[in-house]
């Protein structure tokens, strides 16, 4: 298994994945979060940045209170280690420049960096 496959094989991967970034948006053009600040006035910016933080602030605020609450399970807390260990180890060639193992997202890797925090 590699960084890509635990991303797109898990459900905490799945909810993880989401992004701003037009490059790991599949329907970037379709999306809410497609904001084209190039065609706004310079008010609305902070109005859409606010929007967006608030959406990515909430989705870290749930999945922080799933994996707290699947942590107090004794049958869960094991599995969710390994899959969080798992998260780190298989990304680990995410910081070369060039690497041969696929890895996962930018956007993957910056939420789990503020799920942890």
């Amino acid at each position: 298994m590699n960084g890509k496959q635990l991303q797109k094989a898990s459900y905490f991967g799945r909810y993880l994945s989401f992004s701003a970034l037009v490059n790991e948006t599949i329907s970037w053009k379709k999306s809410d979060m497609n904001v084209q600040l190039h065609k706004m006035r310079p008010e609305q910016h902070s109005k859409h940045m606010d929007t967006l933080a608030g959406k990515f602030f909430n989705l870290h605020t749930s999945m922080a209170d799933v994996i707290k609450k699947l942590m107090k399970i004794a049958e869960c807390k094991e599995r969710v280690m390994l899959w969080m260990r798992q998260a780190v180890s298989l990304n680990l060639d995410k910081q070369k420049m060039f690497t041969q193992s696929p890895v996962a997202s930018e956007g993957f890797v910056l939420n789990y960096i503020d799920l942890l925090l």
